[in-house]
């Protein structure tokens, strides 16, 4: 989440998925585990609250060293979600790119108020931009994990010799 005052930096532009209206909150949403990596206590405490709200089971880690140690020593989740812009030796874009080598399958969803933070992550990671709705947090979240869950191909199409194989089989019949 952001601060509201009108001095924050908010990312330009960045969709994730569809956006939908803030009260919208996707039918498969809440199912699963995230791991809330943030290093603001009461912003950890806050998002936590929305996933939950969500129906999501959360986990907290505040610097991406932590939740990489939480990982590393078997603890499991089906979304890591994390700020960016973090104090310590990694930020969450750094954290990103680990889990990327270690967890490649492990989805990722990134979160940021700062334009040139989003920019470095552009085309890499999924970035749900500061300040964002519920619906908007859900919907990114129910994605990412479904499409973590249905591997390659599975989400919404179809291999191109499997599709002809499907018409040619209907036209003989």
């Amino acid at each position: 989440m952001s601060t509201t005052s009108t001095d924050a930096p908010r990312a330009a532009s960045i969709p994730v998925g569809e956006r939908i209206g803030a009260d919208a909150v996707p039918e498969s949403a809440g199912v699963g585990k995230v791991l809330v990596v943030e290093d603001n206590p009461d912003v950890a405490a806050v998002t936590s609250a929305l996933l939950e709200q969500l129906g999501y089971e959360t986990l907290v880690a505040h610097s991406a060293d932590a939740a990489l140690e939480l990982l590393d020593k078997g603890e499991t989740c089906d979304l890591v979600f994390s700020d960016i812009v973090m104090a310590g030796a990694m930020d969450g874009l750094g954290l990103a790119r680990a889990l990327k080598e270690r967890l490649p399958d492990m989805p990722v969803l990134l979160a940021t108020g700062y334009t040139n933070a989003e920019e470095a992550a552009r085309g890499d990671f999924s970035i749900l931009r500061k300040p964002y709705q519920l619906g908007e947090l859900g919907a990114a979240a129910a994605r990412l994990i479904r499409l973590a869950r249905s591997g390659p191909g599975e989400d919404n199409l179809v291999p191109f010799p499997k599709s002809r194989k499907g018409r040619q089989g209907q036209a003989q019949k």
